[in-house]
This record gives C-alpha cells, sequence and structure tokens, in this order.
C-alpha cells in the first residue's frame, strides 16, 4: 500500500464477542471496530460497528474464516467489558434497572442507561423514541448489545417504568 493509499486507512481493533442469531446459533468470532480517534482517549466502541448503517459486517471466525453477517438477523452481541469509560458515563447518566426478554425467549436481568428528553422521560419513551438498532445493557455479565427490532418485552423493576410489563412486540 502506497502512503498516500495509507492516509486515508481507517485503524480497526479486533474484539472477541459472542453472537447469539435469531434461529438460536451461538456464534464466537473477532469484530472489527474503529479505533477512538487520535488525540482521542477512550476504547474501541463496538456498539458503534452495530448502530452504523451498514446492514453487514465482517465476522472473523477463530479458524480465519471471514463471514459477513447481517445486523438483523443478530439478536445479541455479548462477551463485551465494561471499560472504564462505559462505568463514568453510567455513573453520570439516568439508569433504568429492568428485566429483558429478547426473540427466542432469552432473558436478561440488567440496566440501561437512559437518554430522555424532559417531556418524555419515561423507560417506554425512551424505548419508542431511540433511534439506534442496538442498545446496550450492562449485566453482571458484561455488557451485551441488544437488537431492539427483537426485543419482546421489557419488564421495569424500578420506579423509571410503570410496574407492569411493557409489550414491545408490535412495531418496535
Amino acid at each position: 500500500m502506497n502512503a498516500f493509499a495509507d492516509t486515508y486507512r481507517i485503524e480497526k481493533q479486533r474484539l472477541d464477542v459472542t453472537l447469539t442469531l435469531v434461529g438460536g446459533e451461538v456464534m464466537h468470532g473477532r469484530i472489527f471496530v474503529p479505533s477512538p480517534l487520535l488525540g482521542h482517549a477512550g476504547e474501541a466502541d463496538p456498539a458503534v460497528l452495530f448502530n452504523d448503517g451498514e446492514t453487514f459486517f465482517p465476522l472473523e471466525r477463530e479458524n480465519g474464516e471471514v463471514l459477513l453477517m447481517n445486523k438483523s438477523r443478530v439478536v445479541e452481541v455479548s462477551g463485551l467489558a465494561l471499560g472504564e469509560e462505559a462505568e463514568t458515563l453510567r455513573a453520570s447518566a439516568p439508569m433504568s434497572l429492568l428485566q429483558i426478554t429478547l426473540a427466542g425467549g432469552i432473558t436478561h436481568f440488567g440496566s440501561m442507561r437512559l437518554e430522555v428528553r424532559a417531556n418524555r422521560p419515561r423507560l417506554l419513551d425512551y424505548l419508542n423514541d431511540c433511534a439506534e438498532r442496538f442498545l446496550s445493557l450492562y449485566t453482571d455479565q458484561g455488557v451485551r448489545l441488544v437488537n431492539r427490532a427483537l426485543i419482546e418485552c421489557v419488564r421495569p423493576l424500578d420506579s423509571h417504568g410503570p410496574s407492569r410489563s411493557v409489550s414491545l412486540r408490535a412495531h418496535v
């Protein structure tokens, strides 16, 4: 590669992840995540990859094979550590404790950072207004990115939402 092409090359980090697919298959591999910008402290954020406008992403399998995966078929991404930057962000933003059920009956307990507007502060508002394809769920096993379109049901477990289950089965 020549120096001119190197100028436009985007550095990426490989992160080990586990994907759960709509059909129930679990796949282990590495994703390629953009490195933090030069001059900016921080860690690579896999949510950037899963929330960009692209439909497919490469997954490098343990044997070196690269598969092009469709994001809409990924129920969740796990195996992500909770970095220092994410912990600081969690401490500074409103969080909601919840139980979440995904396609295929996968259930997790965790917390979700709520980016809410003053006139729409509820968990329901956040879930309906959020533009991101994958939401970060903070669990005891680390961070999980969950596909918002494949959430079947959310049960709020704290005062940030109604006490009964909020069904998201229709048009997430």
